[in-house]
């Protein structure tokens, strides 16, 4: 279990770290001054990001404003398993 947790934890911070990163540099790529529609495109292309990551670890989709995932959450209180 404690795997599991873990290897979610990685997954949500290396996808957090690629859209920091995503973020950090598209303003300055020339493409992106030029065609106001990439940032549809990108806004499509993130939903996707964040819907995936909403189901490899949906303890930390609210925080990442995907809704409809609280039923998914692991309880870990005592007597639950």
């Amino acid at each position: 279990m404690e795997a599991l947790v873990r290897r979610r934890v990685r997954c949500l911070s290396a996808a957090a770290t690629a859209v920091l990163l995503l973020q950090a540099f598209a303003p300055r790529v020339g493409w992106a001054r030029q065609d106001p529609q990439w940032i549809e495109r990108s806004n499509s292309h993130a939903q996707v990001l964040l819907e995936a990551l909403a189901r490899i670890s949906p303890e930390g989709a609210g925080s990442l404003g995907v809704e409809g995932f609280d039923t998914e959450i692991l309880d870990l209180s005592p007597g639950f398993i």
